[in-house]
């Protein structure tokens, strides 16, 4: 088992359709000492949170117009007393007792940042997207990869990522900034630029994807 510990950190609203499968999905992963699995709920109009007391689930509530892409997730990385901060969407499937063991197993004092690798479970235009920025192949970035990949050196999804908690606090998470869109591609900015590295762990799997048509 990893010594490091790990602090899961997961926004929800309306997410009654997902949080059972979710949870019992995080309570399956093997080899990586989890210290707290924690739920920021936005106030919904479904049973999310009659589910969580149901499932004994360590969350919090906040208003509509507290929440913010970037400072909720800045304040329970700020929070954190674990080594290592994953960031988690409600609406990712996670199949594999070793997802969370591949995304975090390779973080070190130079790779600080990970992401895992999304599978379409739709036949539609998403697939060609996802296909394209997650291939099979994993990769490591830094800041000498710029000319090569450019805008693309700094590709992140917090839809299923890791970060080390003294970087993130390090480098301000995000600044205090309340970022609408694109908040785990301003921090993948930040830690490249500072030095460090940025890993895609194609072997640490989740399926995403939604029903988007062409219209």
């Amino acid at each position: 088992m990893l010594t490091n510990t790990v602090d899961i950190v997961c926004p929800l609203y309306n997410a009654e359709n997902y949080i059972d499968a979710l949870h019992a999905s995080f309570l399956m992963q093997e080899n990586v000492a989890i210290n707290n699995i924690k739920y920021i709920l936005t106030e919904s109009s479904d049973k999310t949170e009659e589910k969580l007391k149901k499932l004994k689930c360590n969350y919090e509530t906040i208003k509509p117009s507290e929440f913010s892409h970037s400072l909720v997730r800045e304040k329970a990385a700020f929070a954190s007393n674990a080594d290592i901060v994953v960031f988690v969407t409600q609406d990712v499937e996670i199949k594999r007792a070793d997802w969370l063991y591949k995304l975090v197993c390779d973080i070190n004092d130079d790779i600080v940042a990970t992401y895992s690798r999304q599978i379409p479970k739709y036949n539609n235009l998403e697939k060609y997207t996802r296909e394209k920025n997650y291939p099979a192949v994993s990769k490591i970035v830094s800041k000498e990869d710029i000319p090569k990949y450019g805008l693309n050196t700094f590709f992140f999804s917090d839809a299923a990522s890791a970060i080390k908690r003294d970087i993130f606090i390090k480098l301000g998470g995000y600044d205090g900034k309340n970022l609408p869109i694109s908040e785990d591609m301003y921090i993948a900015y930040k830690i490249i630029m500072s030095g460090y590295k940025i890993k895609y762990c194609s072997e640490s799997e989740v399926m995403h994807s939604h029903k988007f048509t062409l219209k």
